[in-house]
C-alpha cells in the first residue's frame, strides 16, 4: 500500500511540475542587453561558454512590446553543444533572443539591441542561465557571438572583442583559459 501511495503522490508531484514549467510564458521574459566593459567581464558574466551548433528553427513568443519599426517577439532555439569552454551544459541548450518583426533595416541601430534568433551555423556562445527556467540568453547580446568561419572565430564588428577574433576552437579555448586564471 505505501510503495502505491509514494508512487501515485510521485507522479502527481512531477506532472504538477512539469505543467508549472510549462506554463512559463517565455513573452513575458526580458532579455538582458547590458554591454560588457571587457573581455574578462564577458567571461565572468557566462555561466557556460559552448562551442555549438545552431539550428534555423526556432519558436516565437510575442511579447507586447513595440518599438518603432515593429514589434518585439521572443524567439527560442536550440544550441548543440560540441565543445563546453567554461561550464558543464547538457548537450541541447535553449537560447533565448528578442528580435523585432517585421525585420528592420540592416542598418538600423536596434539590430544591435534586438539580434532575433541567430542563422543557422557555428558558434562561440557566452551564456547566461534565465533564473527559474531552462533558457539561456547571450551574455552583452553581440559581445557574446562568435560565428565559427572557415574555421575561425568572427568577431563582429563594432560589438565582438577583436582579441576573440581569427581563432581556432582551440586557441579561443586557450585564451580562456588564459583570461579565467586568477590575476
Amino acid at each position: 500500500m505505501w510503495p502505491k501511495l509514494f508512487l501515485t503522490g510521485l507522479l502527481l508531484f512531477g506532472a504538477g511540475t512539469s505543467i508549472h514549467a510549462e506554463r512559463t510564458d517565455y513573452g513575458t521574459i526580458r532579455v538582458d542587453t547590458t554591454p560588457t566593459q571587457n573581455e574578462r567581464e564577458l567571461i565572468e558574466r557566462a555561466d557556460l561558454i559552448v562551442l555549438g551548433w545552431t539550428d534555423s528553427a526556432h519558436q516565437r513568443y510575442p511579447t507586447g512590446l513595440r518599438v518603432p519599426s515593429g514589434s518585439l517577439f521572443n524567439f527560442v532555439q536550440t544550441i548543440h553543444v560540441k565543445q563546453a569552454m567554461k561550464g558543464k551544459p547538457t548537450h541541447l541548450l535553449h537560447l533565448l533572443t528578442t528580435g523585432i518583426e517585421p525585420l528592420p533595416d540592416a542598418d538600423d541601430p536596434l539590430n544591435l539591441r534586438y539580434p532575433g534568433p541567430l542563422a543557422e551555423g557555428d558558434y562561440v556562445c557566452f551564456l547566461r542561465r534565465v533564473a527559474g527556467t531552462t533558457l539561456y540568453t547571450i551574455v552583452g547580446v553581440w559581445q557574446g557571438v562568435y560565428p565559427i568561419h572557415q574555421g575561425r572565430t568572427v568577431a563582429i564588428e563594432g560589438a565582438g572583442y577583436p582579441s576573440f577574433d581569427k581563432l581556432s576552437p582551440q586557441k579561443m579555448a586557450n585564451k580562456l583559459k588564459q583570461l579565467m586564471k586568477p590575476r
